[in-house]
């Protein structure tokens, strides 16, 4: 019992081949995403900006160019935390620089879309 004890400890017991290397491909691929999330966020906020000061003094104009802005951030936002298949192992085309994660398995820590 103590062996298995410290096996969970060193984390030798869960570790399975390919396993890093899936995580560290999925990370690079999302940190793009994730500042690109963030910016689309920031364009929606200023979109509701834009939309209160054109409500605050009655320009027609500012009120739906803020609505546009709002809807092209909450879409972009959407869009890009959105996980595609291709970041699912074993789900990429055959030779997609992203299909080089080793063994392909079930990944509890990922939600499963089939």
């Amino acid at each position: 019992m103590a062996c298995v004890r410290a096996a969970c400890r060193t984390g030798a017991i869960n570790d399975r081949p390919g396993q890093r290397q899936f995580e560290e491909n999925v990370m690079v691929r999302m940190e793009l995403r994730v500042v690109l999330a963030t910016l689309a966020i920031f364009v929606a906020l200023g979109g509701i900006g834009l939309s209160i000061h054109g409500s605050l003094y009655y320009l027609d104009r500012e009120v739906w160019t803020g609505v546009i802005a709002i809807a092209i951030g909450i879409v972009g936002c959407v869009t890009m935390l959105t996980l595609w298949p291709r970041d699912l192992p074993g789900k990429t085309p055959p030779d997609h620089p992203a299909d080089d994660s080793g063994p392909h398995e079930h990944h509890h820590h990922l939600p499963s879309q089939y």
